[in-house]
Formats: structure tokens, C-alpha cells, sequence
């Protein structure tokens, strides 16, 4: 079962509409932050089927087609058909249909060129993406079929169909779904988060052709509007204000005037057990995304070469992970594929892998 994963997580939308219910305002005056709240809420609650992978595929040489739809501004899906081709998209010059259609071509390469895999379900399919969701929609989400974005209010987020970290942080959640199938809630949840967070990084790096040195490893910067940025983080450096950090979790944003200081964690002792967000799976995903980074520093070089072949050989193994795997068992079977995939020729990686799951206090 395919769960609607949305890319702002709940806990900060309510935030919004608590403590600022006049701030998502359109451009009649009208409050839109608890309606916007109110729509995630609706579509939270639903499932979808997805078809299980298939083993061993022949990889085939084209990319899948890439729709871009329009909702003008409306609650619909997937709404009106903007452009299949890149001279489509660009002919609209609707720059959100244009990024949209740019980004999710970017992802389906990657698959094929960097993981050997036909789109995100391993099959070639099509991407299909929505914008211009409702108005001053302040999420995007992947609903187990297709992307949806929304403008943003312009005051907090905006245009999330431009922030690459978006769409591929999105788009992985269907390759989750369809791999190893990693449940919605408490650590197998935020197992299913930082994967795509660590994958959105990996894909933005690719792009961009970033070391893990260069690269921010920053979520959500795009989308982020940081007008109200005048404090720097804890560590006394001035940022552009993110959603979250994969270097330094619990930095990403610090006294934002309406959502507060960025609260996830770094490390198992500072783990929040608390029922919000189906368990934690967007608050405690930074535990495994800082290993991520942790590791990928360590052994240096592209993200994209061997820290990414370890995890995407973890989660696309048969039976390597279990939908309801726990942060040591992720951890565990990393080590397993590290094992069989350099204990012949660099077995270093393996030790500097251990290390990063010891920093963060999961082994």
C-alpha cells in the first residue's frame, strides 16, 4: 500500500495555523493556512495499491514520458495537460511547468543512467505532475501515481515545483514504495523520509556535478523563502533558511519567525519517541540522514558512486529489509551490502560505514 507523502510534514503546517492563521493569505485577504492544513489532513488518510517490483528487468534505453498538468489554481488532479515535451514546457512559460518537466527529466536519467532502473516503479512508467495546486498551497506531495505541487503563500514557501530537492526528494518515495516498501510510521517511517531526503541529495549533486564537499546537503532551500532570515544558526553561521540539514539536523531554520527553530535530531540520544507524525518520520529521519552524510564525507569523492550504491542496494535486495525495519536492522544490512559489495577490494569502506552509524549512536 502506497502512502500520500507530503514533502512539509504536518506537525509544521500545524505550527502555521496555530500560531499564524492569517499569514497564508491569498490575494483577497482570505486565510488559507488552516484550509491548506485541512486538505493535506483529507488526503493524508488515504492509500493507494502500488505493484511490487519486478526482479531482474531488462533496463530499457528510453526514458518514460513526462506529462506536466496545471490545477489553475483549483483542488483537482491532474487537472489540465500543460506539455509531454520539453519545447511544451518551455513554449508555456509557466516557469513551474517548465522546472517541473526539467527536474523529473533529471530523475528518470539518473535511474536509468546512475541506479540501472526504468523510472521510479522499475517499469518504465510515466511521470506525471500537477501544478498550480489550489491556491497558496503550502505542500507538494506524491500520491503513489503522481507529483502535485503547490505555489506556496509566498510569505513562508513557494513554488515547490522549483526546488529540485522537492521533486526528487518526492519522486523517491515511489521507488521506496516499490522496493523494499518501508511502512509510514515510527522508525520504518522515517526510514522511508531519509531515504528520499538522501536521495534527493544524491540526484542534486549528480546534477549539479558536486562532491560531497561542494554540495550544501541542504532540503527544502529553494522553497524556503528566507526574508525573514536575521539569525544565524547555533554554530554562528549565517544560512539561507532550509527545511532540513543532512550536515547539521536541528539547524536548517532557527528562530523562524512563524515555525520556530528546526527540532530534529542528530543522534539516538535526542530520539523523539512522541506519537506526532505517525511517530517521528520526519523529525527523526535526521538520525539517518546524518550517517548518510557522515559516511559519504568519510569516504569522499560523489555521493552518487559508492555511498549510493550501498543504500540502493540495501532497499532493492529481496528480503535484505523488512517494510517495518527498525534504524539498527537499516543499519545492519548496509554493512551486509557494503560487505559483499568491497570487502574484496576496499574493505576501509566498510569500517568508515560502521563509524558513521556509531556517530549518530545506532550501532
Amino acid at each position: 500500500m502506497s502512502v500520500r507523502c507530503y514533502f512539509i510534514p504536518k506537525h509544521i503546517e500545524d505550527r502555521i495555523c496555530e500560531h499564524n492563521k492569517d499569514v497564508a493569505s491569498n490575494p483577497v485577504g482570505i486565510s488559507l493556512a488552516p484550509k491548506t492544513s485541512n486538505i493535506s489532513n483529507e488526503l493524508r488518510s488515504l492509500r493507494q495499491d502500488v505493484k511490487p517490483e519486478v526482479q531482474d528487468q531488462k533496463i530499457s534505453s528510453r526514458l518514460g514520458k513526462n506529462y506536466v498538468y496545471t490545477a489553475k489554481n483549483r483542488q483537482r488532479q491532474p487537472g489540465g495537460l500543460i506539455a509531454d515535451s520539453m519545447n511544451e514546457a518551455t513554449a508555456s512559460k509557466d516557469p513551474n511547468a517548465i522546472c517541473a518537466w526539467v527536474l523529473s527529466d533529471y530523475f528518470l536519467r539518473f535511474c536509468r543512467d546512475i541506479l540501472g532502473r526504468s523510472s521510479f516503479d522499475g517499469r518504465n512508467a510515466d511521470i506525471k505532475s500537477t501544478v498550480h495546486y489550489y491556491v497558496c498551497y503550502n505542500n507538494a506531495f506524491f500520491d503513489g501515481t503522481q507529483m502535485v505541487y503547490g505555489d506556496g503563500d509566498g510569505k513562508i514557501f513557494e513554488d515547490f515545483a522549483q526546488d529540485p530537492s522537492v521533486v526528487f526528494h518526492e519522486l523517491w518515495h515511489g521507488v521506496t514504495d516499490r522496493t523494499c516498501g518501508l511502512l509510514y510510521h515510527d522508525q520504518a517511517g522515517a526510514l522511508n523520509e531519509s531515504l528520499s531526503d538522501v536521495f534527493a541529495s544524491i540526484i542534486m549533486q549528480w546534477m549539479n556535478g558536486e562532491t560531497v564537499d561542494e554540495a550544501s546537503w541542504l532540503i527544502g532551500e529553494r522553497c524556503f523563502i528566507d526574508s525573514h532570515n536575521v539569525t544565524s544558526n547555533p554554530n554562528g553561521i549565517s544560512q539561507a533558511y532550509a527545511l532540513r540539514s543532512l550536515i547539521d539536523p536541528g539547524t536548517a531554520f532557527v528562530n523562524h519567525p512563524y515555525i520556530g527553530t528546526d527540532d530534529q535530531p542528530q543522534d539516538m540520544d535526542h530520539f523523539d519517541s512522541s506519537n506526532e507524525d505517525n511517530g517521528g518520520v520526519h523529525k527523526n529521519s535526521g538520525i539517518t540522514n546524518h550517517a548518510f552524510y557522515l559516511f559519504a564525507k568519510s569516504v569522499g569523492g560523489f555521493s552518487w558512486d559508492i555511498p549510493c550504491k550501498i543504500w540502493y542496494k540495501t532497499i532493492t535486495t529481496p528480503g535484505l529489509i523488512s517494510p517495518n525495519c527498525t534504524f539498527v536492522e537499516f543499519a545492519q544490512a548496509t554493512l551486509t551490502s557494503a560487505t559483499d559489495l568491497y570487502s574484496s577490494t576496499q574493505p576501509i569502506i566498510i569500517d568508515k560505514l560502521r563509524r558513521a552509524w556509531s556517530l549518530v549512536k545506532i550501532l
